[in-house]
């Protein structure tokens, strides 16, 4: 934009200079009449030194014409040693100027001449004989008064065709390209989130009047990344450091001898060590790189009905598979998939009010859906339902970090995860997987 700027503000100042001042100045000239050339040349070839340097005149062709076409054209010619010539008539004015005419070397004055004005001009040309002082008027001028203007209303004309022409072809591009920086870094700014670091605006190809500010802003982006990266490791840190202690606790619990409330502090305990498990897994999540290549989503979700049928089965369920007979492949990393789609499993199981069936269903389209017949989730909670601690019903048990870390990876692997009602009125999760594309990508952290 700084581009286009300039040359409009230097087209406005010379359009501006040329009729405000260019052209009252030159109307200071309208009565002056510099010689052409031709009549310098006329006069030297027509005067030389004859023998015994004396100065003679011998017109030419050239000075005849030149006299004919300018009737008042005269010339007077003299030398330092008193010779003097003339031609044409000559009046009576370059009198004044005589007794000096051997001491000037150029000069230009306007004079009057029978009730008018002429220019007289004095020159001096040098001959191998000497040095001989001209002073003659009338001839052919440059006529500078009617030059300048007409050469003004030329550059005049010629800035007003650049304007006319920039404004339709260069300042239309100048824009566009300018623009087209904007929208790249517009777009950038789009996908700036809290769940996917690293994010810039990109620099290039932006005018210099934002250049500063997208800078800064990448600059403040960077900084929270830092500042993001280390409050996710302390809590991984903090996490794991936390394993242990619980993991004696729980053993000290389970081994100590039977005290009241034992079963309530042991479930307290595992609660809170699932809790820093699904603490653990979200911040490794966070931290890792997570290569993504072709999972197989009829496997894994083969191995998930398989591991929790028991446990399903003991507590009053029948864990049901639907699937394709064909691999059914995604862009994934099967280690985060295998859990997302055994923490939704496991929430049925845990909230579905121990009756009816569980059905895990994979489609063709890398879809997965978990429905189960129990309460389901009313609609008003569903907005929050993966909030962090966010519970449908305070009383239940669980760390409130299950659905969390589903969408944490749902989101990792650039997919969607919905909520709804199953067919008989119970809760239905579906989580929609990109395709494998037949390469493998790295996730962003």
């Amino acid at each position: 934009m700084i581009v286009v700027q300039l040359i409009t503000l230097t087209a406005c100042f010379v359009l501006v200079l040329i009729p405000m001042i260019v052209l009252p100045a030159m109307s200071g000239t309208r009565n002056v009449h510099p010689p052409a050339p031709s009549v310098m040349a006329a006069i030297g070839e027509s005067v030389h030194f004859g023998i015994d340097r004396i100065l003679l005149l011998q017109p030419t062709p050239s000075l005849s014409d030149m006299a004919a076409e300018h009737p008042d054209f005269w010339f007077i010619a003299g030398t330092a040693d008193g010779q003097e010539i003339s031609f044409g008539q000559v009046p009576s004015e370059p009198d004044r100027i005589r007794p000096a005419l051997d001491h000037l070397v150029s000069l230009e004055i306007l004079m009057d001449n029978n009730g008018g004005t002429a220019n007289l001009v004095v020159r001096s040309l040098d001959y191998p004989g000497g040095p001989v002082k001209l002073a003659f008027s009338g001839g052919p001028t440059l006529g500078l008064s009617k030059l300048i203007p007409s050469i003004s209303l030329a550059v005049m004309l010629a800035i007003f065709f650049f304007l006319a022409l920039a404004s339709i072809i260069a300042i239309p591009r100048f824009i566009n390209r300018e623009m087209r920086g904007l929208d790249a870094a517009a777009k950038a700014a789009g996908t700036i989130n809290i769940g996917q670091r690293g994010i810039r605006i990109p620099e290039q190809g932006l005018p210099a009047e934002v250049l500063t500010l997208v800078h800064a802003v990448n600059e403040a982006l960077e900084r929270l990344d830092d500042a993001h990266a280390l409050r996710e490791r302390f809590l991984a840190d903090a996490a794991h450091e936390l394993r242990t202690p619980l993991a004696v606790l729980t053993a000290r619990i389970e081994t100590a001898q039977p005290f009241e409330g034992q079963d309530h502090l042991l479930s307290d305990v595992v609660r809170l060590s699932a809790l820093t498990t699904q603490l653990l897994d979200m911040q490794r999540l966070d931290l890792s790189e997570q290569r993504l290549e072709a999972v197989d989503l009829v496997a894994i979700g083969t191995e998930v009905v398989a591991d929790l049928a028991p446990l399903a089965a003991a507590a009053g369920y029948q864990l049901e598979l639907e699937a394709p007979s064909a691999p059914v492949l995604i862009l994934g990393e099967s280690v985060s998939v295998e859990r997302a789609i055994t923490n939704l499993a496991r929430n049925a199981i845990s909230h579905a009010e121990n009756r009816g069936s569980i059905r895990v269903k994979v489609s063709a389209n890398g879809a997965v859906t978990v429905s189960d017949d129990g309460p389901g989730i009313p609609e008003t909670d569903r907005a929050r339902i993966f909030e962090p601690f966010y519970r449908v019903r305070p009383s239940r048990s669980g760390a409130g970090l299950g659905l969390t870390l589903v969408e944490a990876i749902v989101k990792k692997h650039r997919g969607a995860i919905s909520v709804g009602a199953s067919a008989t009125g119970g809760a239905e999760f579906a989580i929609r997987f990109q395709a494998w594309p037949g390469k493998p990508e790295i996730s962003a952290s």
